[in-house]
Parts: structure tokens; sequence; C-alpha cells
């Protein structure tokens, strides 16, 4: 069986999104003839743990922690949220635990990366890993290492890797570093396109990139990015590997029971390039106006694992210009994934807003699909999100900047005798965990086939 090294600054135990993406990478290759062992920063270092997807790995899955140099670690905890919670206690089905939250630190922690060669925090955890990245090939026959990116300074641990063993060498971008704006590469979200610490990113990028043997993104027109700024000599490197779900797994997860239509929405309401604070504005309207009853329906927001605590105010003030979302909004703890995909597989309606985000797609997004519950997405309408639901026919996507059509949308809907989004769900097969997997391991085939 062909071995391969998964190297993911989040992995399991940890709760954040990276871990579900390269646990599930590990499940199912191990069926597919590659046995996968995996290296991750120390579950101390995460801000939320959850060892649901530690149960989900293949048997003989090896998980290597190491430490990172991190001064002034920030860690969060959603019960420190200034914003009200459940009074009710939820039970979780697996064991979850999260730190203290401290801004200050945070800050501190921002202020020192500026030092490092790529301005991440988790640039400290690239010495560690090394060290025990090189005893693992040393001792063991792996034929490739894949790198999960961000953070982005990982890329440099493969790239070490592959100078020093000639080992061959993935990159995944879950999210893309830099983007090509007419014919010009710049950093995908920032504005500063031309600053000297940004020309040194990509430079960087480019050296690492053109030693890799594979580059895997997780949508489609991410792929093309890297097309039009590598050349056409690199598309055969170029793979995409959407995000996924796991139709086993789901499938065993009962769904949650709910006494009035249920809302749910899960992650951060707001951003750079998010607009879902706009659901709650919409629907503190029509509450005002008494379009729409408050004992019709509800609203479940939950938290994602870095609740967005420097940007509260905003979620308050909306609160207090509408009370009546008092009535309807229900803020809940944070759940381990069984617990949460239960609420969601019993929802009436799935939100999300991804703003004017055309490359990204939002991970959860995919645990929506799954569940085949209906979707009510503020996209852009050429957004690469948008459309895989027109394509599934799992929803309705508004654009992010049409509140009257989103208020017309919720009203209509709230007013049924018995609501219910009209949509005609089609097979998502696509976009499981299996065949994702299935995709990933044709191209390991290939790139060691390759002299």
């Amino acid at each position: 069986m062909k071995r391969i090294l998964l190297i993911s600054y989040c992995g399991p135990p940890n709760a954040a999104v990276p871990t579900k993406r390269i646990s599930l990478f590990a499940r199912h290759l191990d069926a597919l003839g590659w046995h996968p062992t995996i290296i991750s920063a120390h579950p101390r270092y995460a801000e939320v743990c959850d060892d649901f997807f530690v149960h989900i790995l293949p048997p003989g899955c090896r998980i290597y922690h190491t430490p990172s140099f991190e001064p002034f670690q920030s860690r969060f905890v959603h019960s420190h949220s200034t914003i009200p919670s459940l009074e009710q206690k939820v039970s979780t089905h697996n064991h979850t635990h999260q730190r203290r939250s401290d801004w200050i630190l945070l800050s501190l922690r921002r202020l020192l990366s500026y030092a490092y060669p790529v301005q991440e925090p988790q640039w400290g955890w690239n010495h560690f890993v090394l060290r025990r990245a090189r005893d693992l090939i040393r001792t063991g026959r792996f034929s490739v290492v894949l790198v999960s990116l961000p953070p982005f300074s990982s890329m440099l641990i493969g790239y070490a890797l592959k100078k020093e063993f000639g080992i061959k060498l993935v990159l995944d971008y879950r999210d893309p570093f830099h983007q090509v704006q007419n014919g010009v590469v710049a950093p995908f979200m920032r504005s500063r396109r031309y600053s000297l610490r940004a020309r040194r990113h990509i430079l960087l990028e480019n050296r690492v990139l053109s030693a890799a043997d594979g580059i895997l993104a997780a949508t489609s027109r991410s792929t093309q990015q890297f097309r039009d700024r590598l050349g056409s000599e690199f598309n055969a490197r170029t793979k995409t590997i959407t995000n996924a779900y796991d139709e086993d797994t789901l499938r065993t997860i009962p769904p949650k029971r709910f006494d009035r239509f249920t809302i749910i929405h899960g992650g951060s309401l707001h951003g750079p390039r998010i607009e879902g604070l706009k659901l709650l504005e919409a629907l503190g309207r029509l509450l005002r106006s008494e379009a729409v009853a408050p004992d019709a329906f509800q609203v479940l927001l939950f938290p994602g694992t870095l609740p967005d605590f420097h940007k509260e105010r905003r979620l308050r003030t909306l609160l207090d210009r509408f009370p009546e979302l008092k009535a309807v909004t229900r803020f809940m703890p944070y759940l381990g994934y069984y617990d949460y995909i239960s609420y969601v597989k019993g929802a009436d309606l799935l939100f999300l807003a991804s703003g004017p985000m055309k490359e990204m797609i939002l991970a959860k997004f995919y645990d929506y699909l799954g569940t085949g519950r209906p979707i009510l997405a503020l996209a852009d309408p050429d957004s690469a999100m948008a459309d895989i639901i027109n394509r599934t026919r799992s929803g309705v996507v508004i654009p992010y900047n049409e509140m009257p059509l989103l208020k017309n949308i919720l009203r209509a809907l709230l007013n049924q005798a018995r609501p219910s989004l009209r949509v005609n769900p089609q097979p998502a097969s696509g976009f499981t965990a299996s065949s994702t997997a299935s995709d990933l391991a044709a191209f390991l085939d290939r790139i060691v086939g390759l002299s």
C-alpha cells in the first residue's frame, strides 16, 4: 500500500473547519490504496476541540501532534460573548472544550507575526513539524506529502521536504492566497496589492508552486486561476478537489425535531465579504411591520470556532434597533459536529451568506448540501456556490445586495399555511467525500507514476 503524509496545522481533534477536510481525505484514501499519516499542531493550540473527527479516521492512521512557537496565544470561549445564549443546556454527543479569550493578547500575537516571512502567527509551527516530518520520511516509505493551506506559511514546509528528500509534493489550497486580476497577481483578501511584503509573498509562493508536483484547489475557478497564472504547462499538475460531505456519517445522525418553522445559520454572520446580518435585518423589518408572526418561526444561530468578538457591536446594534428579533432568535452554544448536524438535518431552511465572493465556497455549504434541506443563500449570482445550488436545485440564491427580494421571499415563505421552500433537489453525488477522495487518489496515482 502506498503511504501519504498529510500535513495540516488543524488536525483531529481540533474542531476548526480544515480538520474536516483532512480527516475525510484520510478516511477514504485508506480504502483506495493510500495509507495516511497526519501531522498537526497540538490540540492545546486549538480554539475548540471535538473528538468526532478522531473517531472517523481509518484503523492504523497515526496522528502526530507537534508543539508550536506562538507567544501571546489567544483562545476563545463562546460563553464569554456578551450576546445572550440559550438558558437551557444542550447535551452534546461528543466531548468539546474551549479556551479563554483575550483580544489584547491576540493583538500582540498579530503584531509579532509582522516579523515572519509570511505574516501568520502559525509560522512558529514550521520548525517543529519539519523536524517530525523528517523523522517520519527517513523511517517510512512515503510516496507523497500533502500540505494543507492555509496557514500559507506551511507551503515552506513542503518546499523544504521536497528539496531535501525529493518526495512528491502536493499543495492543497482550501482558500486562495493570491488571485489574478487583469493579468496581475495580487493578494486575495487585501487591497494593498503592491506592497513590498505582498510582492515578497508572491515571489515566495511562485517558487514553491514551481517545485510542487500537484496543486489542489477547492473550486474550479480557483483551479483556473492557477492555470492562468502558471501557464498551460501546469495544467496537468492542477486539480479541483472540492470540500465534501460524508454520506455515511450524515446517514447515521438523526434529525432534531422542532415545534415551529426553523431557520439555521452556522458560523460567522459578518466579515470582509459576508453579508449574513441582512437575514436578521430583513426579519426584523418584517416583524416590525407585522408582515410575519413572531410565533411562526425561530432562527438558530450557531457560532463558528472563531466567533467574531471584535464585530459583536454590529450584531448588538441590530438587536437594539429591532428588539422584535429577541423573541425569535436563539444564540446557540458551540456544539460538536454530531449534534450540530442533527440540528441542520431537522431545520426547515438553511441560511448562508457569502457576499461578493465568487471563487470561494463556504465549507459548511457542503454539509448543507448533504442533508438535502432547502438552502437560502445570499451570494453573487455568478459565484461558484450559486452555480452548484442552481445545478443541484438545492435552494434559492438571492443577490447579496437585494434586500427587498430577501424580504419578499421570507414574507411569502413564513406566511404559508405549511411553510416550505419549494426546491427539487437533484443528487449531489459529485460532492461526497468518497467521490472526491476517489478523484484525489487517481490524481496521486498519476503523480507517483510520473518519472
